[in-house]
């Protein structure tokens, strides 16, 4: 699997607390954005795409969903925790 970024990291978190988990569950793109900064959404679109190209993100017109990948992807993030530089 590629690398991915922090904020990609956190984009799958929110997907995956969003749709409690499931793969098959779909969310309206706003329900996704509004967890987010306004300041920061427009960047969060951009990446949302980028997800999408990678095979993570399941993306309709106008609704998001995680794959089976992004799913297992969001798992590993939240088993390894944040890293912090001390």
């Amino acid at each position: 699997m590629p690398t991915i970024t922090e904020l990609e990291k956190t984009i799958l978190l929110v997907l995956m607390t969003l749709t409690k988990g499931k793969s098959k569950k779909l969310l309206q793109n706003d329900e996704v954005l509004v967890k987010f900064p306004i300041r920061q959404r427009k960047e969060v679109r951009l990446f949302l795409e980028k997800l999408a190209k990678k095979g993570l993100v399941n993306k309709k017109t106008d609704s998001l969903g995680l794959t089976e990948n992004g799913l297992k992807e969001a798992s590993k993030v939240l088993l390894q925790g944040a890293k912090i530089r001390i």
